[in-house]
C-alpha cells in the first residue's frame, strides 16, 4: 500500500527520483530556497538561517573571510580610558580647546563643555595620541559611551579622524555626527570630503541617556551601531566606493571626541564621555598582555590615575639625598635617582623607595635594573657593601609593617679607596618571574642594607632603579 502526499492547495508532494524517498527543500520566509550554491550573491529578499549567538540581548551571525573560513575574533587591545578618578588621562589624550573647558568626574565622565560655554566659534577636542593602523581584513573597533546634551547649532562627533577646531571637514575618518541642525548620521569621511552618509536616527535618541556609539571599520565598509540597555538601536553599514582605493587615504588615524558650535546655541550642550575602546580583531598579533596594557597608558612609568610620571627623575637635577631609615621612605617614587649620605655599615633595613599603589589598579612587578656609583668623597677605611631588595604588599612604608613581604635582590659592592665617580663592580639586572603584585593603596617598594660599610664625611652614593613592570 502506498500514501500519496498533498500539500493544503492540492499539489502532490512527490518522492525523490534517485532514492523513492520523501524530499525537504526548507524555505525562508520570502519563499527562496536555503540551499544556495557556493560563492551565490545574496538576494535582496533572501533570508538565511542564523547560525550565530547573542551580543547584547542582540542576535548576531558569525562572520567568516572571504574564503569562509570562520572568524574567531582575536581582539588586540589598543585603547581604554575608563575615566578612572576625577583627571583627564593624559596618557591616553591630547585636550584641544577653545572657550570651553573639559573637567573629569567619576560617574558621569568627561564634560566637554564643563564652562557651560553657549556661543559660536568655540570647541572641546580630545584626540587620542596614539594612531591606529588600519590593515586589510582586520577591522578596527572604537566604542564609545556618552550622553550627548543637544542644542541646534552645535555639532558632535564620535569616532575615527583628526578633527582640528571648528573646521567641519574631517579630512580622513569614520564618525557618528550630530549635525547643527539636529540629525544624527554615520559618515564616512576620505580625502577631504564626506564620501558616504548614513540616514537620520536622531528620533531613536534623547538627552538623558548614555548610549555606546561604536564604528566598526574595514577595508571594504565602515559598520555603525548604536546601544542602548544592551539593545541595539540602530545600525547602518556604509561601503567604501567602489571607485574610492582605500577607506582613507591615510594608514593611521587617532579616535577622537569633539563638540564645537557653528553659532550661537540657544543653552550650552554637553558631551559626557564616560569610557571609549578601541580593539583591532581578527588579527593574530600575539602581543603580550603587559604589551597591551602598556599601549593603553598602563604601563609602570606613569600612575594610572594622576597620569604624571612615577620615577624620581628631576629635570637636569642630581636626587636630593634620601634620610635612610627603616620606617619611613626615603623616596615615595616607583624608583628612579637615589642618593645618601654614606653611613655607617649595620644589619638595619632602609626603605630607600616606597610607592603607595593607587586603587583600584594594582601594580606587577616584572623586573628590576640597579646601577650605583660613588660620589663626593673616595671611600675611607672600608668597602662599601650595597645589598638590595624588594617589597609589595605592604601596608605601609614603613618596613616594620608586619605584611611587607620582601625578597632578596642581590648585591653591589665598592672597594676600600673607591673613586669619585667610580661605578660599583656590576648592575644588577632582575627578572622577577612570576611578577610581585602589589594591590591598590598597598605599598611596592626597594629595599637597601650595609652590612658593610663607613660613614666618611662628603661621601655620596647616588644611583637609579628601574622598577619594571605594569597595572593593571
Amino acid at each position: 500500500m502506498a500514501i500519496q502526499l498533498q500539500g493544503s492547495n492540492a499539489v502532490p508532494i512527490y518522492g525523490d527520483s534517485g532514492s523513492n524517498a520523501a524530499r525537504i527543500v526548507l524555505y525562508d520566509s520570502a519563499g527562496n530556497p536555503l540551499v544556495v550554491a557556493p560563492d551565490s550573491v545574496i538576494g535582496a529578499t533572501q533570508k538565511v538561517l542564523p547560525v550565530g549567538g547573542a551580543v547584547e540581548n542582540n542576535w548576531a551571525a558569525l562572520r567568516v573571510d572571504r574564503m569562509g573560513n570562520m572568524r574567531p575574533g582575536n581582539d588586540t587591545l589598543s585603547i581604554r580610558d575608563p575615566c578612572e578618578g576625577t583627571v583627564v588621562n593624559t596618557a591616553v589624550w591630547t585636550a584641544s580647546t577653545t572657550s570651553m573647558t573639559q573637567t573629569q568626574a567619576q560617574v558621569s565622565g568627561i564634560n566637554l563643555n564643563a564652562g557651560n560655554y553657549a556661543s559660536g566659534a568655540a570647541y572641546s577636542i580630545l584626540t587620542s595620541s596614539k594612531q591606529l593602523p588600519l590593515l586589510a581584513q582586520a577591522p578596527l573597533r572604537a566604542r564609545f559611551k556618552a550622553r550627548v546634551v543637544f542644542y541646534g547649532g552645535s555639532v558632535v562627533e564620535f569616532g575615527f579622524g583628526a578633527p582640528t577646531g571648528t573646521t567641519a571637514q574631517i579630512p580622513n575618518g569614520a564618525v557618528w555626527r550630530y549635525t547643527s541642525t539636529g540629525t544624527v548620521v554615520p559618515v564616512l569621511c576620505t580625502n577631504g570630503s564626506d564620501v558616504v552618509q548614513g540616514t537620520d536616527v536622531s528620533g531613536l535618541l534623547n538627552a538623558t541617556n548614555y548610549y555606546v556609539f561604536e564604528v566598526v571599520v574595514t577595508d571594504q565598509d565602515c559598520v555603525f551601531s548604536i546601544y542602548s540597555a544592551g539593545l541595539l538601536i540602530t545600525q547602518q553599514t556604509l561601503f567604501v566606493p567602489a571607485a574610492q582605493p582605500l577607506t582613507w587615504a591615510v594608514t593611521h588615524l587617532p579616535v577622537f571626541t569633539r563638540l564645537y558650535t557653528i553659532s550661537a546655541p540657544s543653552s550650552a550642550p554637553y558631551v559626557y564621555l564616560r569610557d571609549t575602546l578601541v580593539q583591532t580583531f581578527d588579527l593574530a598579533g600575539n602581543e603580550p598582555w603587559t604589551h597591551q596594557l602598556a599601549g593603553t597608558g598602563l604601563g609602570g612609568e606613569v600612575s594610572p590615575t594622576a597620569f604624571s610620571q612615577t620615577s624620581n627623575w628631576s629635570n637636569s637635577a642630581a636626587p636630593s639625598n634620601a634620610a635612610l631609615s627603616n620606617t619611613a621612605a626615603g623616596y615615595t617614587t616607583l624608583g628612579g635617582q637615589f642618593g645618601f649620605a654614606a653611613v655607617a655599615g649595620a644589619a638595619t633595613d632602609y626603605c630607600l623607595f616606597a610607592f603607595a599603589v593607587p586603587a583600584p589598579y594594582s601594580f606587577f612587578l616584572t623586573g628590576l635594573h640597579i646601577t650605583a656609583y660613588n660620589t663626593g668623597a673616595a671611600g675611607a677605611t672600608t668597602p662599601t657593601l650595597l645589598a638590595w631588595g624588594a617589597f609589595c604588599q605592604s601596608g605601609g612604608a614603613s618596613l616594620a609593617t608586619g605584611t611587607c613581604i620582601r625578597v632578596p635582590l642581590g648585591a653591589q659592592y665598592f672597594p676600600v679607596g673607591a673613586a669619585i665617580g667610580q661605578c660599583a663592580d656590576k648592575d644588577l639586572d632582575i627578572t622577577l618571574d612570576p611578577p610581585l603584585r602589589t594591590d591598590g593603596n598597598k605599598y611596592v617598594g626597594i629595599i637597601l642594607r650595609m652590612p658593610v660599610a663607613t660613614a666618611t664625611a662628603s661621601q655620596v652614593i647616588q644611583g637609579s632603579v628601574l622598577m619594571k613592570g605594569y597595572f593593571e
